[in-house]
């Protein structure tokens, strides 16, 4: 009676332990991604709109996570994010005539990958 009690026991210990386990498994690996618009500026280029987004990926789970393509939707306009890089801007900087630096800035090609618990900054 007793050795049968005992096993029930470690039984039921054991199934709880487990039903812990695979809660907290789930909890931790459930994709959560935070946007952040830090922000954006609107040109106009050939007579169309161009926007330019600074944005912050936040990946808020413990998996890696692989975006391969990004539309925001405001007031029922969208914005649709290329998956080609384009170039952004670019800055000469030069002393008299002769040219001493040159920086060019690109948007972020697709897809972006982002490891567990990490963020990713993309144009």
């Amino acid at each position: 009676m007793l050795k049968d009690i005992i096993t029930i026991s470690i039984s039921s210990l054991a199934l709880l332990l487990s039903l812990a386990n695979t809660i907290y498994i789930l909890i931790c690996n459930h994709k959560r991604i935070n946007l952040i618009i830090n922000s954006y500026t609107k040109n106009i280029v050939n007579g169309k709109y161009i926007y330019i987004f600074d944005l912050m990926i936040e990946n808020k789970s413990r998996l890696a996570v692989a975006i391969s393509f990004l539309k925001i939707v405001k007031n029922k306009e969208e914005f649709i994010f290329n998956v080609n890089p384009k170039l952004i801007s670019e800055i000469t900087s030069q002393t008299g005539k002769n040219i001493t630096g040159e920086f060019s800035l690109y948007s972020s090609s697709f897809p972006v990958n982002i490891t567990g618990l990490n963020s990713n900054r993309v144009f």
